[in-house]
């Protein structure tokens, strides 16, 4: 019982934080809307990446949390977390909760030209798997950026184009 009050105050004050950054990035982006990328970088948290709607940034080894900085990241997180819950699927990465503005997801390395042959492999693998899912296109699965590595396996990261 006590390690169960332990974790549910931790994840309490890691929701309380990854909040406080979400305001920080849509403020920083909404200050600066000509270069939001550049006023969020300022910020100094510990950003893995920028997308064309998310800040990507790492919680903690197993956690990161994908938050929406304008229309387009919102709309990326929720299909992204769509997704998840339709598919579940051991090609994607986990998304473990959406909250206000942002998603939590599993952590996963990058992998780049490592992976090539295994991500020429899983793409079509991926599509059939959404396809049966009603996801109609993914623009992003040809990126490499977009695949990673999470629990010794190749996986799709970024889902939410």
């Amino acid at each position: 019982m006590k390690l169960l009050i332990e974790n549910w105050k931790r994840y309490l004050s890691e929701s309380h934080n990854i909040s406080h950054m979400a305001m920080d990035i849509r403020d920083a982006a909404d200050e600066y809307p000509e270069d939001p990328k550049f006023a969020i970088k300022q910020l100094g948290y510990n950003i893995l990446g920028i997308g064309q709607g998310r800040v990507i940034i790492k919680i903690d080894n197993n956690t990161v949390a994908k938050i929406a900085y304008n229309d387009n990241g919102v709309e990326q997180n929720e299909q992204e977390y769509s997704i998840w819950n339709r598919t579940k699927s051991d090609l994607l990465v986990p998304v473990y909760d959406k909250l206000d503005g942002y998603i939590t997801a599993a952590f996963a390395l990058p992998c780049g030209e490592d992976c090539e042959g295994e991500i020429e492999k899983r793409k079509n693998i991926v599509r059939k798997e959404l396809a049966n899912a009603g996801v109609q296109s993914l623009t992003d699965i040809h990126n490499l950026m977009n695949w990673g590595i999470h629990k010794g396996e190749v996986k799709l990261l970024d889902y939410g184009s």
